[in-house]
C-alpha cells in the first residue's frame, strides 16, 4: 500500500510540471510574433528582360508583395524589409527599407506607396546606382536585365527582436 501512495505522488508531482512546463509553452508562443513575406507571380523566364516592364507589372499588380504579421500584441511591430538581388549567385543589389509599423494582418502592396508605405533612405535613382557589376551598366545602357538566373529575397527584420520573443 505503501508503493501506490509513492507511485501516486510521483503521478501527481509529473502531472504538475507536466501542467507548468504547458502553462509556460503557452505563455512563451502568446509573446511571439512572425511576419511572413511573398512576393507571388514571377515567372521562372521572364517574358520581357526589360526593367521598365517589370516594374509596371509591379505596379498592375502581377507580382504582389504579400506581407502577413501575426502576433498577440495590439500594439504595432516595426520591420525593415530587406531586397537582395543574385545574379548566378552574386549579390548585385542589397536594399533596406526604413522601418514600416504594422498591425497584425495582412498587408498586399502592388507598389510601395500602399499604407502603410514602404520607403528607402535613398532615392530610387540611387538603388538603381547601387546595383553592381556588369548589371549595372547593361540597365543603365540599354534598360534590359542580363542574361541569368536571378534570385531576389525580400526578407522582413524586426527592429526590436525582443518583442517578438
Amino acid at each position: 500500500m505503501k508503493q501506490i501512495a509513492i507511485i501516486s505522488i510521483k503521478a501527481v508531482s509529473g502531472l504538475a510540471v507536466g501542467f507548468l512546463l504547458l502553462l509556460f509553452a503557452v505563455f512563451t508562443a502568446a509573446a511571439q510574433g512572425v511576419a511572413q513575406v511573398s512576393l507571388s507571380g514571377i515567372p521562372p523566364v521572364l517574358g520581357s528582360p526589360q526593367v521598365a516592364e517589370l516594374a509596371v507589372g509591379f505596379e498592375q499588380g502581377q507580382y504582389p508583395l504579400t506581407i502577413i504579421v501575426t502576433t498577440s500584441d495590439r500594439q504595432p511591430i516595426e520591420f525593415t524589409l530587406r531586397f537582395v538581388l543574385e545574379r548566378e549567385g552574386e549579390t548585385v543589389l542589397d536594399v533596406e527599407s526604413d522601418p514600416v509599423a504594422y498591425q497584425r494582418g495582412v498587408y498586399v502592396y502592388t507598389s510601395f506607396d500602399q499604407e502603410p508605405p514602404i520607403t528607402f533612405p535613398v532615392s530610387y535613382r540611387e538603388i538603381i546606382d547601387a546595383v553592381t557589376g556588369s548589371l549595372e551598366q547593361d540597365v543603365s545602357r540599354t534598360g534590359l536585365l542580363s542574361e541569368g538566373m536571378y534570385t531576389l529575397t525580400v526578407e522582413a527584420r524586426p527592429t526590436n527582436p525582443s518583442r517578438l520573443v
